[in-house]
């Protein structure tokens, strides 16, 4: 199988050797997956539970980086699979991300994220917001589009 994880291509195997946990180890180029020697887990099952928590430590850190840049202040970053949105943002400033953006472009994580940190200012679609959005990144349209061609690919097969 292989995944791309922001743009960069993995090879994801899963290994014979077994340990006391389920365990999965990211390379230069590749991602390997071991089963503990009572699993009960399909190695899919497994690297997706890994990829979520993966994507919870890239995902808080690039909002935490675009909001310290652009000076948005938030609460809380949740990461969940939300079966049709990418992204939200509580009328008390927390925000909200599906895991699976990381299975695509960086710019598109980054334009979700920009997004979400701009109705910490704006809690709507005015123009006033996307205003905010388009003084962060000008060039928001071409990954919002990317979003809407593409966002049913981001899955792992």
């Amino acid at each position: 199988m292989q995944v791309s994880i922001l743009e960069k291509q993995y090879s994801v195997v899963v290994s014979p050797k077994r340990f006391i946990k389920d365990k999965v180890v990211i390379g230069s180029n590749s991602i390997t997956i071991f089963q503990a020697e009572d699993s009960r887990k399909h190695p899919k099952t497994i690297f997706e539970d890994w990829l979520k928590e993966y994507s919870r430590k890239i995902i808080t850190d690039r909002t935490k980086m675009l909001a310290k840049e652009n000076n948005f202040e938030f609460k809380k970053i949740s990461i969940r699979e939300q079966s049709t949105r990418w992204g939200s943002c509580s009328s008390e400033k927390n925000l909200n991300f599906n895991w699976k953006l990381i299975l695509g472009p960086q710019k598109v994580l980054d334009y979700v994220i920009v997004h979400e940190l701009s109705h910490t200012v704006e809690m709507n679609h005015s123009k006033a917001f996307w205003l905010v959005v388009q003084k962060v990144m000008p060039d928001y349209l071409t990954y919002r589009n990317w979003l809407r061609v593409n966002g049913n690919s981001l899955k792992v097969d």
